[in-house]
């Protein structure tokens, strides 16, 4: 897990900016980048699903969009 470090076979593709983030500022005129869209972290289900319940989709990807950040 890129954010904990965990070694686990059971990792998820946490998109840094969240799909549904991208798919609403398409449809207002404001797409994201390629780079943007294809932006990816490695995580366990644990930080995966803590991340989610934890922070809302749109603040993700205005403020948590790097492993660093998060």
């Amino acid at each position: 897990c890129e954010l904990c470090g965990r070694q686990t076979d059971q990792i998820t593709t946490h998109h840094l900016y969240p799909r549904v983030t991208v798919r609403k500022a398409a449809k207002s005129g404001f797409p994201f980048t390629r780079k943007q869209k294809d932006s990816v972290a490695a995580m366990c289900w644990p930080c995966h699903c803590i991340v989610h319940r934890l922070i809302p989709a749109d603040i993700l990807a205005a403020s948590f969009h790097s492993i660093d950040l998060l």
